[in-house]
């Protein structure tokens, strides 16, 4: 495994993975050195260089390296190397810093709605990897640098081959069918019409942000959010990416995940059927018990009232399996709203499905008992 690997999230560690380190909010100067260590017994998920797999343990362990490299801790670097020679004097690798000097109030949405989140920890051990804080401003100066080969000013952060070598795509990136473009040394590359865009998005539970360049006509483009949620960040990354091709003067296609907005408000529906729910199955046993006439038959009873109505109670039910498994510590964190009815409604799911087919099942119809008396022949 090598460092360009690392680069290229083509180490061969999975996208779980990754998504499970940043729900760990070790405070400790120490974290990312206490996450790599836990790496040592982890089975790699494809062989390394096979594959494009994001994961941002690729870049936490970078920062080590860099570490090790410099002998500086990596804010130091990263103060000394980029903030200082760009002028980013806004940009931090402390929250608590950030927050002296005017940091906006983050937001986590519930439901579509935007919630303050003022108290919400950052991992330190994923800092390398996206959790620096930084302004508009700031961020213009950093895409400057790679606009103009490097240079920001009078300064060469970089050489002119270098930045062109951090923005050549080098693996094809495809999820779920769909094409990404090509994933460079943290940049993504991407062609629309005659411009070829390079852009990359970062998201934390409470911000969100989104950078692109069209490096043929020296144009950068910089959006910034100060509130966030894990079904919210495909819907920013296309908002951001159409404001980079209208930069470009390229065309920009119809929205395809705008109604991901719409879900987040749709998962109060799921408390709201199964409050329905049981309304209706107690007015319906009530309804049975007072004029038994009204009571299906028994096949009707099995197919209509129990065996139908197990689909919505199990589909509620499956809500809950992000919450059985690694990735509940990231849910609860960029998803606290799905969380919520994970617990509450997919609990009351599984209880509910064996409690209304024990109710419905007292009250089927009772099969006619069989005549076991025999009649006497003998005279």
């Amino acid at each position: 495994m090598t460092v360009r690997h690392l680069l290229n999230h083509t180490s061969g560690l999975s996208v779980l993975q990754g998504q499970v380190i940043l729900s760990e909010l070790e405070d400790s100067p120490d974290a990312t050195k206490h996450q790599l260590r836990a790496l040592s017994s982890l089975k790699l998920s494809q062989p390394v260089g096979s594959k494009f797999q994001y994961n941002n343990t690729n870049y936490n362990i970078l920062g080590l390296i860099i570490e090790a490299a410099s002998g500086e801790s990596y804010p130091d670097y990263i103060q000394s190397h980029i903030f200082d020679p760009l002028d980013m004097c806004h940009s931090y690798t402390s929250k608590a810093e950030a927050q002296k000097n005017g940091l906006a109030m983050g937001h986590r949405y519930w439901f579509g709605c935007p919630i303050p989140a003022p108290n919400l920890s950052i991992p330190m051990g994923s800092l390398p990897s996206g959790q620096l804080i930084s302004c508009a401003e700031d961020m213009a100066h950093y895409l400057i640098v790679h606009l103009n080969g490097g240079c920001y000013r009078d300064v060469q952060i970089l050489s002119e081959a270098g930045i062109d070598e951090l923005h050549r795509g080098a693996v094809e990136w495809r999820e779920l069918g769909l094409d990404f473009g090509y994933y460079a040394m943290g940049w993504i590359s991407q062609v629309f019409g005659k411009s070829t865009i390079v852009s990359h998005a970062g998201t934390v539970p409470d911000f969100g942000a989104f950078a692109a360049f069209v490096p043929e006509q020296k144009k950068g483009i910089v959006l910034l959010s100060n509130a966030n949620h894990g079904m919210m960040k495909v819907t920013l990354d296309e908002f951001g990416l159409g404001a980079a091709q209208q930069l470009a003067g390229e065309h920009t296609e119809g929205t395809i995940f705008g109604a991901l907005y719409l879900g987040m408000r749709a998962m109060l529906l799921i408390p709201i059927l199964q409050i329905a729910s049981v309304i209706g199955t107690l007015r319906l046993l009530h309804r049975w018990r007072a004029e038994p006439g009204f009571r299906p038959s028994r096949g009707r009873m099995w197919g209509q009232h129990i065996l139908l109505p197990l689909i919505p109670n199990l589909l509620a039910a499956l809500t809950l399996v992000p919450m059985l498994n690694k990735m509940r510590g990231w849910v609860r964190l960029f998803m606290p709203d799905y969380s919520w009815i994970a617990w509450i409604s997919g609990g009351f799911a599984v209880i509910w499905t064996f409690l209304r087919t024990g109710l419905i099942y007292r009250a089927l119809p009772k099969s006619p008992a069989l005549n076991t008396q025999t009649e006497d022949t003998h005279p």
